[in-house]
């Protein structure tokens, strides 16, 4: 068993292994999206990002992903969970931290297996970050949603919802100072025509949607991503939920939100998924609206054991 740094330029001569072994892991993992060879390379092997490899017996048993900046860090495997070892992932582990300073911030997965192991590196210790607090991955549930939806729309006509066309300059427009409002952005000209680009390109290439509510004035939007994910199901990820500051604490989040749940039911989608923090207040509102809890990202400092 051997563990190798593993390059870009590694790519043509066993590229499609590597590519194979994302592949069969990302089967056994949740709501993980559907890329194709290209798109793969692209996503995970970014220009600042470490990788390396478990080889055994002339196969990959091990892929390890460091996604890296100046203070925070995302640490992935992909392991099968047939080869989940103790020694596989301490040497895996043990190879990526030696590249960090003590003290750095790693973004890491709960699911089964990862803590566990990282509880058993007795040459590092693992405690969580506070005050920082978890990020949940939450999956609509039509059951636990406390909305009527037989009843009719709680809209007004001067307060409709409807979809941002990207080709509607104005609509562009106005939904950038919105999003400015709402997170006390720069709102300058220049700055708003940026965020334009941005909201445009995102609703043409990548499957994005953006829901507004109001007529004359915007008072909140929604956007959401649709993609295929491994197992050929459809999935939307609740991107962003926000409200104008003048216009909060009328329930206008929960408003907007429950119309949009319904429109993406309507096109049959498998899951419903949003992410926010443990601490957010938001996940009142996402729970009252039939989100539960199914993973959990933890944010950890590595500290090296006491000798």
């Amino acid at each position: 068993m051997q563990i190798q740094k593993y390059e870009r330029k590694r790519k043509k001569r066993d590229g499609e292994k590597v590519y194979d072994h994302w592949l069969r892991v990302a089967e056994q993992r949740p709501h993980s999206p559907h890329l194709s060879e290209d798109q793969f390379w692209d996503y995970f092997f970014g220009p600042d990002d470490l990788h390396w490899i478990l080889i055994a017996d002339d196969k990959i048993k091990g892929l390890l992903h460091l996604e890296s900046s100046s203070d925070l860090n995302f640490l992935d495997f992909w392991v099968l969970e047939e080869d989940l070892e103790e020694k596989t992932i301490r040497r895996l582990t043990g190879r990526s931290l030696s590249y960090l300073d003590e003290g750095q911030k790693i973004f890491t997965r709960s699911i089964p297996g990862i803590r566990w192991y990282y509880d058993r590196l007795e040459e590092w210790n693992f405690r969580s970050v506070e005050p920082i607090s978890p990020v949940l991955w939450k999956k609509y549930n039509s059951e636990k949603d406390d909305t009527d939806h037989n009843e009719g729309s709680n809209l007004s006509e001067m307060e409709p919802i409807h979809k941002i066309e990207p080709e509607q300059s104005s609509q562009i427009r106005r939904l950038a100072q919105l999003i400015a409002e709402v997170g006390d952005l720069k709102s300058d000209d220049d700055s708003l025509s940026e965020m334009g680009k941005g909201l445009k390109y995102d609703m043409a290439d990548r499957n994005v949607s953006y829901w507004v509510l109001g007529k004359d004035e915007y008072l909140a939007y929604v956007g959401h991503e649709t993609r295929e994910q491994i197992s050929g199901e459809q999935e939307t990820q609740i991107e962003e939920v926000g409200v104008h500051p003048d216009h909060r604490e009328r329930g206008l989040g929960k408003l907007i939100l429950q119309e949009v749940l319904k429109k993406i039911r309507k096109d049959e989608i498998e899951g419903i998924y949003v992410k926010t923090h443990s601490k957010n207040p938001a996940k009142f509102l996402y729970k009252s609206c039939g989100f539960e809890t199914v993973e959990e990202i933890t944010l950890l400092t590595p500290q090296r054991a006491k000798e």
